[in-house]
């Protein structure tokens, strides 16, 4: 629900985006952001900085060595 509400936070802003290069600059830095929290952690309810500080973290449900996701 997290992504979903962060993406309908943006959706009004879409059409504004072609004329306004800094607006344009936001929504890309913002998706970028969301897909980063995806691969942190794809269970998670909510953005997570890292993926060190997840709750989860410590879950056997995945782990991250040298940047690579092992289960």
């Amino acid at each position: 629900m997290w992504l979903r509400d962060s993406a309908f936070q943006l959706l009004p802003y879409i059409k504004f985006a072609k004329e306004d290069s800094n607006l344009n600059k936001m929504l890309q830095f913002a998706i970028k952001r969301q897909v980063n929290s995806i691969i942190i952690d794809p269970y998670a309810n909510a953005f997570n900085k890292d993926e060190f500080t997840s709750p989860f973290f410590s879950d056997n449900t995945y782990k991250k060595v040298n940047g690579t996701r092992v289960n």
